[in-house]
């Protein structure tokens, strides 16, 4: 699997760069009346005029005189105005966005900061399409300042600093914003965590399974599931031990689609001496309609499974006894009750075992987790959880993400 992180493109609705009307942000807006200095009104006047008469060759010196005649936040506003319209006529990307910043510092109470940030906005998409990717990014990251609830203004900004080559302050940028929206209980475009994932992925950015978990926390899709899971095997390379709790998560979430998938992990439970999670396994993908148990390889492994199963359970060491079994018993001991869906005894053992010298805390405590999510209790799963390191931290961080969208 591949995620791919394609070209920006937007259609940036109802930012054509034409004449902008003078239009403020107050709710009084329609009774400011704007305030022009006699000096001022008339050199902007001239230019005005000149330019609906196509006397373009007359505006530059034009404007030049203009600029020792204005004197108002007004003046300067509405300066700015055709400023930014000559410089659309003479298509002069850098005048556009001077004319931009002259409209933004006159500090006029005709200022709609949403509609001038969509004007910084499309003069930052065609700096982008030069390419400029660093003007690009520059007058974006205006466009945020101006209006920072504009979704693609941060795309803009991340995505040109991405082109411009440098995929991590573009992913850092992409990791702000998202934090600067959380931490304000506001909604995270889905987008922003596709792309910065895909950057990630495709550059090799640190940071992108962290980010990936709370993407799919956030958007709890069968699809995201899948895909974040694969963008975690892609990311890591496991041992055969360690593959097994990645199926184990994938089948408890729901997005282990192929029997093959199913069959593969039984053999390896089977393998490991946990004969009650293969029956288990292979019975789900049964109910499912994923395993077909008429299947011939299929019913083999069901037919060992059901087999290896019987009498396995009621074999099993109590808590008790097992906690006073070698560390490697121990933890056999609760491999097999997780198996069985008996997490509270699998739990209680997890913990003993985290006691014992030589232990391997991250696989323990991963474990642990699983076991105290699966059994309700999210305080004791979050703690070990948290305390996981080493390779499994990211699927740490997916049972984390998985458990909070449960309820």
């Amino acid at each position: 699997m591949k995620a791919v992180f394609t070209a920006l493109t937007l259609a940036l609705t109802g930012t054509a760069l034409t004449a902008m009307p003078a239009t403020a942000n107050a709710q009084d807006a329609e009774q400011y009346k704007p305030q022009f200095s006699q000096k001022g009104g008339q050199a902007l006047a001239k230019i005005q005029t000149a330019m609906t008469d196509g006397q373009m060759d007359a505006v530059p010196g034009l404007i030049t005189a203009a600029e020792n005649q204005v004197e108002t936040a007004d003046d300067r506003f509405v300066l700015g105005q055709l400023k930014l319209n000559y410089a659309v006529e003479t298509e002069n990307l850098a005048d556009m966005y001077a004319a931009l910043k002259m409209m933004r510092d006159s500090n006029s109470p005709q200022i709609d900061r949403a509609r001038l940030g969509e004007q910084f906005l499309s003069v930052s998409d065609t700096a982008y399409r030069v390419p400029n990717y660093a003007l690009s990014a520059d007058i974006a990251r205006d466009a945020v300042a101006l209006d920072p609830n504009s979704n693609q203004a941060v795309l803009f900004l991340a995505d040109s600093i991405y082109k411009s080559g440098d995929a991590p302050k573009a992913f850092a940028t992409y990791k702000q914003y998202i934090d600067q929206r959380n931490a304000a209980g506001q909604t995270v475009p889905e987008e922003w965590y596709q792309r910065a994932v895909g950057l990630a992925y495709n550059e090799k950015v640190p940071g992108m399974m962290p980010l990936a978990a709370r993407w799919v926390s956030a958007y709890p899709t069968d699809a995201n599931w899948r895909e974040v899971v694969a963008l975690l095997q892609d990311a890591r390379q496991y041992s055969d031990a360690e593959v097994i709790d990645v199926l184990r998560f994938q089948r408890a979430v729901g997005v282990m689609p192929q029997a093959g998938d199913y069959a593969y992990l039984a053999d390896q439970l089977l393998a490991q001496g946990f004969p009650g999670e293969a029956k288990a396994v292979m019975d789900d993908g049964v109910a499912k309609g994923i395993v077909d148990p008429s299947n011939s390889t299929y019913a083999e492994v069901i037919r060992i499974a059901n087999e290896k199963a019987r009498g396995d359970r009621a074999s099993l060491d109590s808590v008790e006894a097992a906690t006073a079994n070698q560390l490697r018993g121990m933890i056999a001991t609760a491999d097999a009750y997780y198996g069985y869906g008996d997490y509270a005894n699998a739990v209680a053992i997890y913990q003993a075992a985290l006691s014992r010298d030589g232990v391997d805390a991250n696989t323990v405590n991963l474990r642990l987790g699983m076991a105290a999510g699966m059994n309700g209790d999210m305080a004791t799963a979050n703690a070990a959880f948290d305390r996981v390191g080493g390779n499994y931290d990211a699927l740490a961080d997916l049972w984390q993400a998985w458990f909070a969208t449960q309820g």
